[in-house]
């Protein structure tokens, strides 16, 4: 799968999500649909993943989360 089919594989999931839900749902409604639809077309998805930050110049570690991650 090229860059170009996975934005149009991302892409279609967006519009199928937001066509089945319509509006007025909290994001994280959206969010756990959007995994779900990507998943059934193929793509490894997971919403609010954790990754660790620790700059050099800081003595303590930080948690921010990523709002998606997908893969193929």
């Amino acid at each position: 799968m090229d860059l170009n089919e996975l934005t149009y594989a991302i892409n279609g999931a967006v519009y199928e999500v937001i066509r089945i839900l319509g509006s007025g749902f909290l994001e994280k409604v959206y969010e756990n649909a959007l995994v779900l639809e990507l998943c059934s077309r193929g793509l490894r998805a997971a919403g609010q993943v954790p990754i660790k930050v620790n700059p050099e110049s800081v003595r303590s570690q930080s948690e921010e989360f990523q709002r998606m991650q997908i893969s193929y």
